[in-house]
């Protein structure tokens, strides 16, 4: 250690060429003087682009504060380890060559170091992710409540940290990276920091810029054909290292089940290449770490969906109990309040007016469906007050797989056609164990809770939770639009100028063709086949293709009915459209809002026609199944 220095900024450099240059500058231009104050150790891990020559000129600028080390290509812990055994400065921090920090940071990260250095081995700040030109905070440091501060790990045990977003003293104990990790490696180095003291400081005000582009690559690692045996025995060697009395510490418990978490939603948990005895003794292990995890604490999890939670908890055999008290379903898991509902959650699935009826798939979907199927019912009332209720037949539903891409909950869909026509309102509830209770429904994105069908406007009320039908009267039109309008205000500003364009703009009979991208794919063939149809439907094909492509593609009378994809045009003949073809059900693909379609959902009639591309063996309920996609034919 040299005092000179304050701190040691290590940064491992592979093939970075492309962002090195503004990470070195973000140490070089920070507010704690560079030359007197800070060194930037500079380890190639056998780079084969430009990234040696950009070291190189660095370190001629300043010989004195840069130190450039070569190895051959050995992985980032050998790097780190190597920076970190020749760092001179009081306080060590972490940088990968593509990332950067923010102006203050060194000097903020320090001076509360200096005024804590007792109390603690280590200190984290923010995240802010990049994604091209787009820069998203890291919800995780939500959990650091009282911002720049001293955090105890036993209160504050869903801290997680888990990355080399930090700063830790240069001593002779300072622990080293885990050469033989491929994953968690940055994890396991924090979690020895931190639980020498039980404790981590936090600055807010400070931020490291982290690149989320190109992740392909980590994704892959991640499947646990390439690293369950690794997952499974650094847990396991968690539990081992800070097991007391058959206990773990909460934080080390919390750990694990954000490692868990991510990979129930991901459907990454599993190992599905193993068979027989082997899956079965794969099975016991994951259940066996499980084991050790309170109750309490898997419920605490701030950033984990409820449901999976619940799952988590089933899978490790744990007993999931219900019972209806006071007009309230109360449901339990060893003592432990799990959920309290006087009213059962669901999903408008669909919502639309086909052959003069109302259209309508529900899903609802709870965690005690798996031990009692419920009953629904809906009930309507006409114009003359009269009440009617129909038994409505419901079937397990591909909702189950909630907001996962394993079975995490058990829910139950079901589909109706409502001669709308004389009906004033309707309803659906359940019955379970002769307890009545009422469905809270949430619209999906593709459906509008309040538009105008051909006979009545349909308005869903989550006050009382009704499906309202109104007449088509000149002041409920009004109300509607007025309604509609301000919603979209409020949520889009940019959409006003598309509804304003929409009724000024009014073509009929409009069928859009889409392919993916520029692809020659089925609705190329489908549009060259339908546009020599004399039926009074104007066809128009969507694409990207330039001048050249057009020209090879399409004769003249074609290129008359060529749009460009996510144009103006594109957008004002998509909200007119009765028919979409596409040759693939993602939204992005024929969508021009895309994420933005709730905004306009009011104003759409189109049935949308995939032209499927064959018969796949798989599993892919996300891609085809009714719940998830609008498919209409």
């Amino acid at each position: 250690m040299n005092n000179n220095i304050k701190v040691s900024v290590v940064i491992p450099v592979y093939n970075s060429e492309k962002y090195l240059s503004k990470c070195i500058k973000s140490i070089i231009n920070q507010s704690l003087d560079f030359k007197n104050n800070i060194e930037i150790l500079l380890i190639n891990d056998g780079s084969i682009d430009d990234s040696e020559r950009i070291c190189l000129k660095y370190k001629d600028i300043y010989p004195e504060n840069i130190n450039y080390i070569s190895q051959k290509n050995q992985g980032v812990s050998v790097a780190r380890n190597n920076g970190i055994k020749n760092a001179r400065g009081k306080y060590i921090m972490l940088l990968d060559s593509d990332d950067y920090i923010s102006e203050k940071a060194i000097e903020e990260l320090y001076d509360f170091f200096e005024k804590n250095y007792d109390e603690i081995d280590i200190i984290t700040y923010p995240i802010k992710f990049l994604n091209k030109n787009i820069i998203e905070d890291d919800k995780r440091y939500q959990a650091y409540t009282k911002g720049t501060n001293i955090y105890d790990i036993n209160k504050y045990y869903n801290l997680n940290q888990s990355t080399i977003n930090i700063i830790f003293k240069n001593k002779k104990d300072t622990p080293l990276f885990d050469e033989n990790m491929s994953l968690s490696e940055d994890q396991k180095f924090c979690t020895e920091l931190i639980m020498k003291k039980e404790k981590i400081g936090f600055v807010e005000t400070s931020y490291y810029y982290y690149r989320r582009e190109n992740q392909g690559a980590s994704s892959l690692i991640n499947n646990p054909y390439y690293c369950f045996e690794d997952i499974m025995s650094y847990n396991e060697s968690l539990i081992k290292k800070f097991k007391k009395d058959n206990k773990i510490p909460k934080y080390i418990q919390s750990l694990i089940i954000q490692t868990i978490k991510w990979r129930i939603g991901s459907d990454m948990l599993f190992p599905y290449y193993l068979e027989g005895e082997e899956y079965k003794k794969a099975i016991k292990r994951i259940k066996n770490i499980i084991n050790y995890l309170d109750t309490k604490v898997i419920l605490s999890i701030e950033n984990m969906n409820l449901y999976h939670k619940i799952y988590l908890l089933e899978f490790s055999g744990r007993k999931i109990e219900y019972e209806y008290k006071d007009k309230k379903l109360l449901i339990t898991c060893e003592n432990n309040l799990v959920e309290e509902l006087d009213k059962i959650k669901g999903i408008i699935n669909r919502l639309k007016v086909k052959n003069d009826k109302l259209y309508f798939i529900g899903t609802i979907y709870n965690p005690i469906f798996k031990y009692k199927e419920p009953e629904v019912y809906l009930e309507m009332i006409d114009e003359k007050n009269t009440k009617k209720k129909i038994k409505l037949d419901s079937y397990i539903s591909n909702e189950s797989y909630f907001k996962s891409k394993i079975k995490t909950t058990t829910a139950y869909s079901f589909e109706t056609n409502i001669d709308y026509k004389n009906i004033k309102s309707f309803k659906v509830y359940i019955k379970i164990d002769d307890n009545k209770m009422d469905i809270n429904f949430n619209p999906n994105r593709y459906v509008s809770n309040n538009f105008i069908a051909k006979y009545k406007i349909v308005l869903y009320s989550k006050k009382d939770n009704q499906f309202k039908l109104r007449h088509k009267t000149i002041i409920n039109l009004l109300k509607n639009k007025i309604r509609n309008f301000i919603n979209s205000l409020k949520k889009n500003p940019k959409s006003v100028i598309y509804r304003i364009l929409y009724y000024f703009y009014n073509p009929k009979k409009i069928w859009l063709y889409t392919d993916r991208g520029d692809a020659i794919d089925n609705a190329y063939f489908q549009f060259k086949h339908d546009i020599l149809k004399d039926d009074n439907i104007k066809r128009y094909y969507i694409s990207r293709f330039n001048n050249d492509q057009i020209n090879n593609l399409f004769n003249e009378k074609e290129k008359k009915y060529m749009v460009k994809q996510n144009s103006l045009k594109h957008k004002l003949l998509f909200m007119h459209s009765d028919k979409i073809l596409t040759s693939f059900s993602d939204l992005q693909v024929y969508c021009p809002f895309n994420k933005s379609i709730k905004i306009y959902n009011d104003l759409l009639k189109y049935d949308l026609i995939y032209l499927q591309h064959g018969i796949l063996y798989a599993h892919l309920i996300r891609m085809y199944s009714k719940h998830f996609k609008q498919i209409d034919k």
